[in-house]
């Protein structure tokens, strides 16, 4: 019988394909952030984002409540406990039985979230790191379905708003030999960027005092789905952090994410608001030879030290607040030199998280499974001596036995994608 290596690292992400919108990342023709007016402050240019397409979007998003679709499987296999969410016309499981009324919030997920309100705690930043396929963001999901917070992504290929991917774009024309004027840029299209969530955050829960956690994680991971039924076309996220970034001066930027989030803070209770940057080894590879250390200045840093900082550090003072960047065990190890130099002083270590788990036995398997598609007990050990460890390759597998594949022909297909050698373009 043949073993999942796992000696190997492999990653999964060229067999979890997600949907992205294609059109021009920026209208404008001008990037410079230079020679802005000192009166346009964040809620003018918010008053004039909810007034469009953008603020009709939200409108229906929260007076419809529209629940996640489901995915109606031809074959026999399909359980009828609970179907599968459906995502651009598939199974996808990662969204499947989030923590709501009926499921609670799993171990791991409540484990994670302790690390969080660690006191004492340096500069509020965490580490979430783990092995491709793991369960990372399956876990900042659960966080985020009981608990108020912040998903950002580093990747344009992932789930989430790509507020965060296209800042390449948005920076490129603005680099210079000015490595001060270079981190300031990144810096505040950061805080442009977080600003826009607690905005928009804000906007959601002053509208509908129903509105959920669970249903703000949605709107940032899965606003795809929405928007193909409310006819919108845009990412509302990057769009209002766009017009920040172009328009709003940083003094005035930093008051309102203040203002905001102290409101919110109160509003909503928060004792710890976990702001998560997933797949946050992605820009360590991304314009690398444009920033300097903030401890050696002879140094150099990529994008991932200066959105870092603005995270942690948006303001003079920020409370509860939780920075949580996450990726694979052997991206972010490379990068803990980066993110250390990217906090306003100097520390020592940055805590970590790492306790991910991964498939127990056979009937942990089980469990899961039957749940969602009708296996023999055979099947379950089948899948099981395959890939056990790490949860992404038998829930790839559940998900095309939804589809219509056997058992056999689901494992096939998955070892084959795992144990083909790839080259670093692919």
């Amino acid at each position: 019988m043949r073993k999942f290596p796992t000696s190997l690292i492999f990653s999964f992400s060229h067999f979890t394909t997600y949907p992205v919108a294609i059109g021009p990342a920026f209208r404008d023709d001008s990037f410079s952030l230079d020679g802005l007016t000192d009166f346009i402050t964040p809620k003018d240019i918010l008053y004039d984002f909810l007034a469009s397409h953008n603020g009709n979007f939200l409108t229906l998003y929260l007076a419809r409540n529209d629940p996640l679709p489901s995915y109606e499987s031809n074959s026999p296999r399909q359980s009828h406990i609970k179907p599968p969410i459906a995502f651009a016309g598939h199974p996808f499981l990662l969204l499947h039985n989030l923590p709501g009324d009926s499921t609670s919030v799993s171990t791991t997920a409540t484990a994670a979230l302790d690390a969080m309100r660690q006191e004492g705690m340096e500069d509020n930043l965490l580490i979430m790191l783990g092995a491709s396929g793991c369960g990372k963001t399956r876990t900042c999901f659960e966080i985020l379905c009981s608990t108020w917070g912040i998903y950002f992504v580093a990747g344009k290929e992932y789930l989430g708003s790509k507020d965060i991917a296209l800042m390449e774009s948005y920076l490129t024309p603005l680099m210079t030999g000015n490595f001060d004027n270079n981190r300031g840029h990144a810096e505040h299209y950061t805080k442009c960027a977080l600003l826009a969530r607690l905005l928009i955050l804000d906007h959601c829960v002053a509208k509908s005092p129903s509105f959920t956690p669970q249903r703000w994680m949605l709107i940032q991971v899965v606003q795809d789905i929405f928007k193909k039924i409310y006819d919108y076309y845009g990412d509302i996220f990057s769009n209002l952090t766009v017009r920040l970034a172009r328009a709003c001066n940083e003094q005035f930027v930093r008051e309102e994410i203040g203002n905001t989030y102290t409101k919110l803070c109160t509003k909503l209770e928060l004792n710890v608001f976990p702001i998560f940057l997933d797949e946050a080894q992605v820009l360590q590879h991304i314009l690398p030879n444009h920033f300097k250390s903030r401890t050696v200045t002879t140094e150099d840093r990529p994008l991932l030290s200066p959105v870092v900082h603005a995270l942690v550090q948006p303001i003079d003072s920020v409370d509860s607040h939780c920075v949580v960047p996450c990726g694979t065990g052997l991206g972010l190890m490379f990068v803990r030199e980066t993110l250390l130099s990217g906090v306003a002083k100097q520390v020592n270590s940055i805590p970590r998280f790492t306790n991910f788990g991964g498939w127990r036995d056979e009937e942990h398997v089980a469990q899961y499974a039957r749940a969602i598609v009708d296996l023999e007990y055979a099947d379950i050990t089948k899948l099981y001596k395959y890939f056990p460890g790490r949860f992404r390759p038998i829930v790839t597998c559940i998900e095309k036995i939804l589809t219509g594949f056997s058992v056999s022909q689901a494992i096939d297909f998955i070892w084959d994608i795992v144990t083909t050698p790839r080259t670093l373009k692919e």
